[in-house]
C-alpha cells in the first residue's frame, strides 16, 4: 500500500507539473504581458523577433487615422523592425538611442509617422543606411495582419518617381508589343504546388492530433476537471496550424492561374513572402522543438517536414519563373 501511495503522489506531482508547463507555453506564446497593457513597451522589445509581430500589430490596430506617432524602421540580421508608439510616450529621440546599440544600428530610419488609410507616411528626424519605401511595404505583407500597405518616407513612396515611371511604363508597352502572356509550361510547373502545402498541413494536423490524443492518455486517470484543464491549454498546439495557414496555397494558385506576366510575377513575389514568414516561424520558435522532442512516443518531425516541404515550395517557384 505504501509503495502504490507513494507512485500515485508521484504522479500526480507529475500532472500538476506539466498543466503548469502549458499553461506557462500558452502564456509565452499567446498572451500578452500583464506590462505591455499598462505601459509602453521599451524599443528594444521590437527588436525581439518573438514580440515585435504582436506588438506592431497592437499599435496598428490603435492607432487613428492621421495622427503623428514617434516610429522607427531597421534591418538587421534577425530580420526588420517597425516600431510605433501608439500612446506618444516614446520619442525619436529615445528610439534612436536605444537602435545605435543594437543590431539594426547600420541600416535605420526613425521620426514622426502617421497611418492615413492604408498608407504609412513617415518624416524622418534621423536615418542611416538606404532604407527605402518598399523595405516598409514588403515588411508589412510578410505576416502583419493590417490594412496599410503602402509606406511613403519624406515624400516618396514605394513606387518609382516620375522619371521611374516613365520609363516603365516604355518598357510595359514594349513588352506588350512583344509579348504579355506567360508560358504553358510556368502555369504546368506551379499547377500541383498548392497541394503540396495542403498535404503537408495535413501531416503536421494527423501529428498534432496524435500527440494530443497520447497526451490525454497518459492523463485518462486523472479526473475530467484535470482532462479539461490539459485541453485548455492544449490550445497553444493548436496554434502552430494557425501560423501555418493555407495563405501559401492560395497564393500559389493564384501564380498558377495568372493570364499575364505583370500579374504572374507580382503574386509570385507576395508568394515568396510567405516562404520566408513561414521558414522563420519555424526556424525560431521554441515551440516546434518542445514538439518534437515530446516525452510522450509521438514522432511529430514538425521542423523536418515543414522544412523540407517548404524547400520544395521555393525550388517549384524557382522553376515557374525560369521559363515563365
Amino acid at each position: 500500500r505504501c509503495v502504490v501511495t507513494t507512485l500515485l503522489d508521484r504522479y500526480d506531482r507529475v500532472a500538476r507539473t506539466l498543466i503548469v508547463v502549458v499553461r506557462l507555453l500558452v502564456a509565452w506564446h499567446h498572451g500578452e504581458p500583464k506590462q505591455w497593457r499598462n505601459e509602453v513597451p521599451p524599443i528594444k522589445d521590437y527588436f525581439d523577433p518573438k514580440k515585435r509581430e504582436k506588438l506592431l500589430e497592437t499599435a496598428l490596430k490603435k492607432s487613428r487615422d492621421g495622427d503623428k506617432r514617434p516610429c522607427a524602421f531597421g534591418v538587421g540580421k534577425s530580420g526588420s523592425f517597425l516600431a510605433l508608439d501608439f500612446r506618444n510616450e516614446q520619442t525619436p529621440e529615445k528610439m534612436l538611442k536605444e537602435i545605435k546599440k543594437s543590431e539594426f544600428k547600420d541600416k535605420f530610419i526613425v521620426g514622426m509617422a502617421a497611418i492615413n488609410g492604408k498608407i504609412i507616411d513617415f518624416k524622418t528626424v534621423q536615418k542611416k543606411g538606404s532604407i527605402k519605401p518598399k523595405d516598409v511595404k514588403e515588411f508589412l505583407a510578410s505576416g502583419i495582419k493590417s490594412t496599410v500597405s503602402r509606406a511613403v518616407i519624406d515624400g516618396k513612396g514605394d513606387d518609382e518617381d516620375e522619371g521611374a515611371r516613365s520609363q516603365k511604363k516604355v518598357a510595359s508597352e514594349q513588352k506588350e508589343e512583344a509579348a504579355t502572356e506567360i508560358s504553358k509550361k510556368a502555369q504546368e510547373t506551379l499547377i500541383k504546388a498548392p497541394e503540396i502545402w495542403q498535404q503537408t498541413r495535413r501531416t503536421i494536423a494527423k501529428n498534432l492530433n496524435q500527440l494530443k490524443g497520447a497526451i490525454r492518455k497518459a492523463f485518462a486517470s486523472e479526473g475530467r476537471d484535470a482532462i479539461a484543464e490539459i485541453d485548455r491549454n492544449m490550445k497553444a498546439i493548436d496554434g502552430v496550424l494557425v501560423k501555418l495557414d493555407d495563405r501559401l496555397a492560395k497564393s500559389l494558385a493564384k501564380s498558377g492561374a495568372a493570364k499575364d506576366r505583370q500579374a504572374f510575377e507580382a503574386e509570385l513575389k507576395g508568394t515568396m513572402a510567405i516562404v520566408t514568414y513561414y521558414t522563420n516561424y519555424v526556424a525560431s520558435d521554441p515551440l516546434i522543438d518542445h514538439l518534437d522532442s515530446n516525452p510522450f512516443g509521438v514522432k511529430t518531425d514538425l521542423k523536418e517536414t515543414i522544412t523540407s516541404s517548404l524547400q520544395q515550395v521555393h525550388k517549384t517557384i524557382e522553376n515557374a519563373s525560369k521559363v515563365a
